[in-house]
């Protein structure tokens, strides 16, 4: 894959890896193969590529069963990121006008519903920022099924806000001031623990994330769905919105996309 022509996403919109056949009995070799690659790429996108966070949480499912078929959707992200090796996370970047406080930590969180056909769970996504580039990320599935988009954004944001406790620790100085959403019941089960009918099983959920929003440490609001930059990390999406969140991921572009 070395000299392979580069291409503008990891993993196309509308890509249905649940859908290419499994074999009954593995393919030791492509399992093996592929696992090899799904470790190197995971590397990357832990460390230094967030943009890849949905990729991943997508092709780590298939780590003790893959075929060829998965392989091949796998080497597109190689190609990926041959056209992107001379990109990199730059905080305090001259291009960036900052819209933030610098050192004041803020994030941006979201979640699909239901969206894995397999089990019904939900994937989930948050970005952490400071002096505007991102500096802590992650994408998962859910660990139960969600009976709504509320509650699948409050897993979200429950699975945040445990995030914040480590990076407390690192910049307890600073603290975190934001965390952005875009679904309306979360950020009003999270601010007024505005709990009816069916919402009332996540109660215990919004009570922990009460706790941080009372004693001040985060204040959760909501943002449009265009300006929600952790969508990056829920969906395969096209190229325009892909491109232009992973400029803000990576601290080449004013965050909200102004």
């Amino acid at each position: 894959m070395e000299h392979a022509n580069p291409c503008k996403l990891p993993i196309k919109p509308g890509s249905d890896l649940d859908s290419l056949p499994i074999f009954d009995t593995p393919d030791k070799l492509a399992v093996h193969a592929y696992a090899a690659l799904i470790g190197e790429l995971l590397f990357i996108a832990i460390n230094t590529v967030p943009q890849l966070s949905y990729s991943m949480s997508c092709f780590t499912r298939y780590m003790s069963k893959a075929t060829p078929s998965q392989f091949t959707h796998a080497k597109v992200v190689l190609r990926y990121l041959i056209g992107i090796k001379g990109r990199k996370l730059t905080w305090c970047g001259k291009r960036v006008s900052l819209p933030h406080v610098l050192g004041e930590i803020f994030a941006y969180v979201d979640s699909s519903w239901a969206d894995d056909k397999n089990n019904r769970r939900s994937s989930m996504a948050y970005y952490l920022f400071v002096n505007n580039a991102s500096f802590s990320w992650r994408a998962t599935l859910s660990q139960i099924v969600a009976l709504s988009t509320t509650e699948a954004e409050l897993m979200a944001l429950t699975s945040f806000f445990c995030e914040v406790v480590w990076a407390r620790k690192l910049a307890v100085e600073h603290g975190l001031s934001h965390v952005y959403g875009d679904n309306t019941g979360c950020i009003a089960l999270a601010n007024n623990m505005h709990l009816r009918g069916r919402s009332k099983h996540v109660a215990l959920r919004v009570c922990f994330i009460q706790q941080f929003i009372q004693d001040g440490i985060i204040n959760a609001k909501q943002c449009p769905t265009a300006a929600q930059t952790a969508d990056i990390g829920t969906k395969a999406l096209p190229r325009v919105p892909f491109e232009s969140f992973t400029d803000q991921l990576l601290g080449d572009k004013h965050v909200g996309g102004k």
